[in-house]
């Protein structure tokens, strides 16, 4: 999962503890200012909190989130991490999965964190 779907999904999953409410509002909020309260991102968002079960509401989410408006926006990238900050805060982990070919910065995972294979540079030539 992307970073902002997974984010939404820990909330959702948490939203009775104040700070984590609090953060998911802020970002929600965030969103509807930035692209409109009928945007496909936000429309995605609150379908995902009527039924945070529903597989469909999270891969619309996911790639609605991914769009280079969403995704490269600071202000929403800020509001991501406020709220796995306070998920993390309240003990509550975040798995992020990046995808072939993705770029990530920063701190992808804390605590535990696994890493299978890795790749750097051009693929060898035989």
């Amino acid at each position: 999962m992307e970073p902002i779907t997974a984010a939404v999904v820990a909330a959702l999953a948490n939203i009775s503890k104040e700070a984590i409410s609090d953060a998911y509002q802020a970002l929600k909020a965030l969103l509807k200012r930035k692209f409109g309260e009928q945007s496909d991102v936000v429309v995605a968002a609150e379908k995902l909190e009527a039924d945070p079960d529903s597989e469909a509401w999270k891969a619309v989410l996911e790639e609605q989130a991914k769009t280079p408006e969403v995704a490269e926006d600071a202000e929403v990238r800020n509001a991501v991490n406020d709220l796995r900050t306070n998920l993390e805060n309240a003990g509550i982990s975040v798995q992020v999965t990046l995808s072939d070919n993705a770029t990530a910065q920063g701190v992808i995972g804390a605590g535990k964190v696994e890493v299978g294979e890795m790749t750097f540079g051009s693929p060898k030539k035989d």
